[in-house]
């Protein structure tokens, strides 16, 4: 913790506040999926919040990519079609997929994905 930090302040802001009696009840109150719902919504709002306060990097949509993502993307997975499409790996996520590939391949794939901005340089 750097020195200019007071720990008593740091402890009071993290320190979880109590929820009024009504929100209580209206918590406890509600079917599993209104709380899925609700929970979905403050998970965006908090997404959006750290984003603007620079804290996440803004999101990005498959609409928003740019042809230099886009090559990067089909690039990786040219790569690792053959593999990934086995019925082994099909509902694998990539990096399972890289384990089990050529050690070159992987490292290429990794590479190219850097250069499309999708993973950062190690």
């Amino acid at each position: 913790m750097p020195d200019d930090l007071r720990p008593e302040v740091v402890a009071a802001l993290t320190e979880p506040a109590h929820l009024p009696a009504e929100l209580t009840d209206a918590i406890l109150d509600a079917t599993d999926s209104e709380r899925e719902a609700a929970a979905g919504v403050l998970l965006e709002q908090t997404r959006a919040f750290l984003e603007q306060a620079g804290m996440l990097p803004a999101s990005v949509g498959i609409m928003d990519l740019s042809f230099r993502t886009a090559v990067a993307i089909t690039a990786a997975f040219g790569t690792v079609e053959r593999v990934w499409s086995l019925p082994a790996y099909r509902d694998r996520p990539l990096s399972d997929v890289l384990k089990v590939v050529g050690a070159e391949q992987a490292a290429w794939v990794v590479e190219v994905l850097q250069w499309g901005g999708l993973l950062r340089p190690e």
